[in-house]
């Protein structure tokens, strides 16, 4: 039996979700239990070595929230994880003989739990300093917000938790040293995000175990400098055969919604769309944009559209992107690239 055991920060705020290392997992036979287990609260777990060994599986997540029973009979189990401030989960399952059985556990965050977590660490430039290989610059000043997290959350504030008590952010600036600290953390999972002058922002997910300090560094990357990040190009019509001649569309309406985290404002994530129209000559322009992926929507008039196409845009790179429009009831529209 293999697994992973993660939590899912709001749908909003991440895409993917983050290990929770140290879970306990407890795979139980049910070979000889007519009547199922009740689920089990951590308090309860130490009390189970009376069921014969056999019986019992136990172990707990690695740092990337892997876990794994080899050699397990077949048959019927109950599999139960538990994980200090997150709410437990059981499955019954069934092992077929001589197949592996994967499976994946998306933990929901308790919150509201005991306020003695520390959460600490550092913003550094991601350069190191010309001669060395181990000093990086220290970012004075950068402003650290750490968001407490919840699966029940109004997305579009973050901290107002499921039974309506207050989850404040806790917003602070960097020392002299680049080193910033919160002290009486609400043990659980929380959204830590930097935004420092001239670095791209950047935002880390993490879980803060009730009574320690969890230390979580930041080493951010200079915007563009001289050469800034944009996405440029041109939208034309398509023409039948004998012309094939590009043909501008003027006034076409193009939007552009990024697909990765944003700095977080005190009230958590507010998406926004960047958009702009196409000069006479079908030209558009997005300058200083912020690196990172995008979907890219065009409508225009009398034309087709194009819908939730991605683009990249590179650090420090200018990316041209062309697209190509086709007259209602005449096709599909299509996209051409230049780097």
């Amino acid at each position: 039996v293999l697994g992973r055991v993660t939590f899912s920060p709001p749908m909003m705020m991440a895409s993917e979700p983050q290990p929770i290392a140290g879970a306990k997992v407890l795979l139980i036979s049910q070979n000889d239990f007519p009547i199922p287990l009740p689920i089990l609260e951590p308090d309860q777990l130490n009390g189970l070595p009376i069921l014969p060994p056999d019986l019992l599986y136990e172990t707990r997540t690695n740092e990337r929230g892997y876990f794994e029973f080899p050699e397990v009979q077949p048959g019927h189990y109950l599999i139960q994880v538990s994980a200090e401030d997150f709410q437990s989960e059981r499955r019954d399952i069934w092992v077929p003989a001589g197949e592996t059985v994967t499976l994946h556990f998306d933990l929901i965050p308790g919150m509201g739990g005991s306020e003695d977590a520390v959460l600490e660490g550092g913003v550094f430039d991601s350069r190191f300093v010309d001669g060395s290989d181990n000093y990086r610059d220290p970012i004075v000043g950068a402003t650290v917000v750490a968001i407490p997290l919840c699966l029940n959350c109004d997305p579009a504030i973050g901290n107002i938790g499921p039974d309506g008590q207050i989850l404040p952010p806790r917003i602070t600036q960097t020392n002299e040293r680049g080193r910033y600290r919160f002290e009486g953390m609400s043990a659980g999972a929380v959204a830590v995000t930097v935004i420092a002058e001239g670095y791209l922002p950047a935002i880390q997910y993490t879980h803060l175990p009730s009574g320690q300090t969890t230390v979580v560094n930041f080493y951010l990357e200079k915007i563009g400098g001289s050469d800034p990040t944009g996405l440029y190009g041109k939208v034309t019509q398509w023409t039948p055969y004998p012309t094939f001649a590009p043909v501008p569309v003027p006034g076409a309406h193009i939007y552009l919604e990024p697909l990765f985290p944003l700095p977080l404002p005190p009230t958590g994530p507010i998406p926004y769309v960047l958009d702009t129209v196409t000069d006479d000559q079908g030209n558009y322009r997005f300058p200083n944009l912020e690196p990172g992926p995008y979907l890219v929507d065009i409508k225009a008039e009398g034309f087709t559209s194009i819908e939730d196409m991605k683009v990249n845009v590179p650090n420090g790179q200018k990316i041209r992107q062309d697209f190509l429009l086709y007259p209602l009831n005449q096709g599909s529209a299509s996209y051409l690239g230049h780097v």
